[in-house]
Parts: C-alpha cells; sequence; structure tokens
C-alpha cells in the first residue's frame, strides 16, 4: 500500500489529475513555463530567419562590389533567398502538419547554417547564389513551425496575440541584428558576417533538438489519422478557399513595405537623399522595425475587441501608403522627423499579423499549418519579385556614369520605389 506522500503525487505519465487545487495548479505553472521555453526555442530561429530576411540592405552594397554587379544584379542574388523560401513555405507546412515542429526546423537551422556559409566563402556568382538559396529553404520552416507550436502549446484565444509577440521579438532582433551587422560589415566585409552567421544558425539547432516538443506529453490532439493523399487534398482545400487569397494577397502588399522598401532599397535611398552613412542609414531604418514591435501586440490586442476587423486593416494600409509617400518625395527632412515616420510606418504596417491570425481561423485544426504557410508564401511572395523589379527600374531610368559605374540620381530611386506606395495603397 502507498504512502500518503506517494499518493498526493500526480501521475501525470498515467494521463491522471489530482483532486489537489494546489497540486493541479503547479501542474498548470510547470507546463505553462515549459511551453514559453518550447516556444522560445522556436523563436530564436524565427528571429534568425528575419535577420537573414531583412539583412539584404546592408549587404547589397558589398554584393555588388565583390561580384561586379549592376543595382538589377545586387537586387537579383539579394532576392535569391525568397525564391525558394516561398516556394516551401507551403510545403513546409504540410510537412510540419505530418512530422511535427521539432524535425523540421531542426533540419532547417543546419540547412541554414550550410547555406551561410557557402554564401560567405564563395567567389563565383552561381556559387553564392545556392548558399543564399539554401539559406532561404532552411529558414522556410521557421515561422511556420513556432505558429504551429504556439497552436499546439497555448490556448487558442492567445493565437493572434502570441503570433503578434512573434513578429515583435522578430523585429526587435532585426534592430539590434541589423544595426549589429552594419557594423561588421563597415569593419570586417559582409562574408565574415555571414560566416559568423553559420555559427549561429547551428547553435539555434542544437537548442531546438534539445528543448522543442511538438506537443505536450500525453496531449490528445482531436485530429483523424491522415488517409494516403492528404497532402493534395489539404493543398487543394486551402488553395480553393477564397478568403485564403485574399488574406495572402493583402499580407503581401503590405509586407513588401519590410521586405522591398525596408530591408534592400530604403538603405541606399536614404544614404543618398540625405548624405548620410551606411549606419545612419541603418539606424533610421530600423526605426520602422521597433514601429512593427510596437504596433504587433497592439493590433493583436485590438483584433480581439472589434467586430470587423476589415476597417483595421484597410486604415493600417491607407496611412501606411500615406507615408511613404512623405519619406520617398520629400527628401530633405531632418532624421529626427524621418525616424518619427519610419516608426509610424511600422506602427502601420503591422496590419499584416493579423493575417496568421485570419489563416489559423477559416481551415481545419489539421490544416492549419498548411493554411499559415499558403499565407506566409504570399506574404513574402512579393519580394522577389519587387526588390529585383526596382533595381530594374533604377537601371532604366538612369543614365548618368562616372568611370564605367551607373550612378543613381534622388529622382531615379523616386520613381523606382514609387510601386511600393502604389501596391500597399491597393491593399
Amino acid at each position: 500500500m502507498s504512502s500518503a506522500n506517494d499518493s498526493a503525487k500526480i501521475k501525470y505519465h498515467q494521463g491522471l489529475v489530482h483532486k489537489d487545487p494546489h497540486i493541479r495548479r503547479a501542474v498548470r505553472v510547470r507546463r505553462y513555463a515549459f511551453a514559453w521555453l518550447v516556444w522560445g526555442a522556436s523563436a530564436l530561429f524565427v528571429l534568425f530567419q528575419f535577420f537573414l530576411q531583412l539583412s539584404s540592405g546592408e549587404i547589397v552594397g558589398g554584393l555588388m562590389t565583390s561580384f561586379s554587379l549592376s543595382a538589377f544584379g545586387g537586387g537579383v542574388l539579394a532576392s535569391t533567398y525568397y525564391y525558394i523560401y516561398v516556394a516551401l513555405q507551403t510545403p513546409a507546412g504540410m510537412l510540419i502538419d505530418r512530422y511535427g515542429s521539432r524535425r523540421l526546423l531542426t533540419i532547417g537551422a543546419i540547412v541554414c547554417a550550410f547555406g551561410c556559409l557557402l554564401f560567405g566563402v564563395s567567389h563565383v556568382l552561381v556559387l553564392a547564389a545556392f548558399g543564399r538559396l539554401m539559406m532561404g529553404a532552411g529558414a522556410a520552416c521557421a515561422f511556420v513551425g513556432s505558429l504551429n507550436l504556439i497552436g499546439k502549446w497555448f490556448p487558442t484565444r492567445r493565437f493572434a496575440l502570441m503570433a503578434s509577440i512573434a513578429e515583435t521579438i522578430g523585429m526587435l532582433g532585426t534592430v539590434i541584428g541589423g544595426f549589429f551587422l552594419a557594423k561588421t560589415v563597415t569593419t570586417l566585409g559582409w562574408r565574415d558576417s555571414m560566416i559568423g552567421a553559420a555559427g549561429l544558425s547551428a547553435i539555434i539547432a542544437l537548442l531546438i533538438l534539445l528543448l522543442v516538443r511538438d506537443t505536450p506529453r500525453k496531449a490528445v490532439i482531436a485530429i483523424p489519422a491522415r488517409p494516403k493523399g492528404a497532402f493534395w487534398h489539404d493543398l487543394q482545400a486551402v488553395v480553393k478557399n477564397k478568403v485564403a487569397w485574399i488574406n495572402g494577397i493583402y499580407s503581401g502588399f503590405m509586407f513588401s513595405i519590410i521586405t522591398t522598401f525596408v530591408a534592400l532599397w530604403a538603405i541606399p535611398y536614404m544614404m543618398l537623399a540625405h548624405n548620410i552613412s551606411l549606419m545612419m542609414a541603418t539606424l533610421a531604418c530600423n526605426m520602422v522595425f521597433i514601429g512593427v514591435a510596437i504596433g504587433g501586440p497592439f493590433m493583436g490586442w485590438l483584433d480581439g475587441r472589434i467586430r470587423d476587423r476589415r476597417y483595421l486593416l484597410g486604415g493600417c494600409s491607407f496611412v501606411a501608403a500615406i507615408l511613404l509617400c512623405v519619406l520617398i518625395y520629400i527628401p530633405m527632412m531632418s532624421m529626427s522627423f524621418v525616424m518619427v515616420l519610419m516608426v509610424l510606418l511600422g506602427l502601420f504596417s503591422s496590419g499584416y499579423v493579423l493575417t496568421f491570425g485570419i489563416a489559423n481561423e477559416i481551415v481545419l485544426p489539421q490544416r492549419r499549418a498548411s493554411s499559415m504557410g499558403f499565407v506566409n508564401t504570399l506574404s513574402v511572395g512579393s519580394a522577389p519579385i519587387l526588390q529585383p523589379l526596382i533595381g530594374l527600374i533604377l537601371n532604366l531610368v538612369s543614365s548618368h556614369h562616372g568611370h564605367g559605374v551607373r550612378i543613381y540620381t534622388i529622382h531615379d530611386y523616386q520613381i523606382a520605389l514609387t510601386i511600393i506606395p502604389v501596391i500597399v495603397l491597393s491593399a
């Protein structure tokens, strides 16, 4: 016969819950703490993925110099990351639905590490592009996998808020990482910066392997068995959903502020229009990430307190388009005012985070990762199109050359960047 002390223990491994409220509370606290630990490990990969995704502006000048590229060529090489990243978003979600986040996140971080290393050491353009592709392939599962863990480990009512917090962490990390990268690129060069990133990705892979678990222990997930051919059935169900397309296209238009304007072309434009250094231009652009970090959780909170989120989504795109016009077409402003405008731009562009909550709501539970992968495909899908397109427009409108090198004027940038406020307004 067991002792009284033994009988007071919770036999969690047998799925039993003790009647003692203090013990139940202790178990809940312990499980909740472990949930944050699991999600925190995945959030590190999300942070790293944002760093890779949004670091193009700091390295594009070095890429153009190292490989003798034009603005169009530099834009193509930088956006190579997005080609495979976009293509793998929906498949990554489907694989996560089947095999779990832990496996995919660990493998993804390892692939990212090899991609960063190859990109950093390559002196041949083809190999550098392949390294950039590997970075995109590895990072493809980061955000979707982290969102999937939120859905498994946290209550559904907190999903939008937790997704917003994930964006906040990513953006704040990008602010710190982007500033550090600009300093590293200035002192050591872009190659050593990417080699260092490879080591960091390897550490993240180890942490995910040790800490992340796909579901709470003995959790009962009410998801039916997956029959043969379920992958294609899930994909068709998501692709045929009209709301999924509208939701993803809105996200892609709004997120182009981050991926195309801020992450790539705003930095060289700021340097030219305001006659400032790379460090100062990076600091100014990083204000957008601070705005998203503030606006993301606020949008998630506000979303739960309004009846019709369409007004919130439409209002964000309208104000963001106006702010973009001011930043692009009025170059002679003080840097303090520019930074305030950039924070506001980030605040209103953060409306795109609500699209992941919508993606989580419009499908059956067994298709949520697939749905979020699909919306993320459309969200980042604008980058590999717009990044080189703006570089191409710059080449077409520019007519200035110096010592065999094409020189771009403020007016050239204004013409090329016009496409950004147009598509944001159309959101």
